[in-house]
């Protein structure tokens, strides 16, 4: 699931969410499955937000619902992209 649909979801969903963004792997499984996504796709969805919260803890922000931005996201995602990249060379 993208980023987009995941912070755009429905707001019942968001609203079913614990605050700690360590616990939503669970709660996220629980929504994926009615919707017959398959259980490699939860377990995917499940590590990007635990590498996500721990990512957070390094960078001294709290590991919780209210950090799952875009922007915050994006960020991850270029400093993953820089590491790999250094990583090459």
């Amino acid at each position: 699931m993208s980023a987009g649909r995941l912070l755009g979801g429905s707001k019942h969903w968001r609203n079913a969410v614990a605050e700690r963004l360590d616990d939503l792997p669970s709660s996220f499984r629980r929504h994926l499955r009615p919707e017959g996504r398959s259980e490699r796709t939860a377990t995917i969805s499940g590590q990007a937000i635990l590498f996500y919260s721990k990512w957070l803890v390094v960078t001294d922000r709290p590991a919780t619902l209210d950090e799952l931005t875009r922007a915050g996201i994006r960020a991850w995602l270029a400093e993953l992209a820089d590491t790999l990249s250094r990583a090459r060379c």
